[in-house]
This record gives C-alpha cells, sequence and structure tokens, in this order.
C-alpha cells in the first residue's frame, strides 16, 4: 500500500492437498489444508476487502477484483480426496457470500474452479490421482480425458459488480 497507494486486485491462490481414505490419513495434513486451502482465503480477503472497496470508489477504475482459485473437487468430490474437496466447497462458499454482500459497491468477487492440472501440488499428492472427467464434457463410455486435456477445463464464475 505504501508504494503503490492502493490495492485494485486479489488473487487467492495457494493450495495443499493431500490425498487419503479419512481413516487412513494424517489429521495434521487436514489442519494444513484448513489452514492454507480455507483460512488464508478467509485472512487474505479480509485484510484486503477495505483497500478494494476504496480503490473501486476513489481508484480511476472505478472497480475492484477479488479471485479466488479454488478447484472442481469443492463441487465433485471423489474417493481419497474428502477434505481437501471440503476445503474448497468451504471457499466456494464463501466467494459467493462474499460477492452478494459486496453487489452494488463496485468489487467484483470472482471463483476460478480449474480441474486436474499438472502443478507442484499434484506431482507431490501421495497417490495417483483418478482420471479426470470434467462434469461439462460428455460422457465417454469407459473413458477418461486424455492427458492432454486434464485441468483444460475449468469453471468460472461470472464476476459482477
Amino acid at each position: 500500500m505504501d508504494h503503490f497507494g492502493r490495492l485494485d486486485l486479489l488473487v487467492n491462490s495457494a493450495g495443499f492437498g493431500a490425498r487419503g481414505a479419512v481413516t487412513d490419513s494424517d489429521p495434521e495434513d487436514w489442519e494444513r489444508m484448513v489452514d492454507l486451502n480455507l483460512k488464508a482465503v478467509l485472512r487474505m480477503s479480509h485484510a484486503a476487502l477495505p483497500h478494494l472497496l476504496r480503490a473501486a470508489h476513489e481508484g480511476p477504475r472505478g472497480v475492484a477484483d477479488l479471485v479466488t482459485v479454488s478447484s472442481v473437487a469443492g463441487r465433485v468430490p471423489r474417493k481419497d480426496n474428502s477434505v481437501y474437496s471440503a476445503t474448497k466447497h468451504a471457499v466456494c462458499s464463501f466467494s459467493e457470500a462474499l460477492r452478494q454482500e459486496v453487489t452494488g459497491r463496485q468489487v467484483r468477487v470472482g471463483l476460478v474452479e480449474p480441474g486436474m492440472t499438472s502443478t507442484e501440488m499434484k506431482e507431490s499428492s501421495r497417490a495417483t490421482p483418478a482420471p479426470v472427467r470434467h462434469p461439462s464434457a460428455p460422457a465417454r463410455q469407459g473413458a477418461a480425458a486424455p492427458a492432454a486435456r486434464r485441468g483444460a477445463g475449468c469453471r468460472c464464475r461470472r464476476a459482477r459488480r
């Protein structure tokens, strides 16, 4: 704030996932997922919102943006992914409620929900994930999306003012 004078955009984009059945997983991993996937989004959004509201009303753009990168896992839970999916579902609910709170105040709240993508998080997961088919993709009998298409689809919520 001291250097640029205002905050026009916040992108919440951090995450941690540990795959495993609830009975076999480590509750410390659950805490880490809740802390990073959910609490960090809540805290960053809370800290940024007053600045975004000010920038929307006083800045030259007349609007500010708060974008959160979540996961399609929040809408389509999978076996051995329950806690991760729960944190991403909570982020989706929070983002929608926040969007409703700031509607009409020139702060757009957006949510991006990509499918499985090739990232460090995916590479470090404990188990090989099941093949992914984006929920909006047409069903193919017995086939998953080819690897080149994984992560190509993403669910994006339209940001509203």
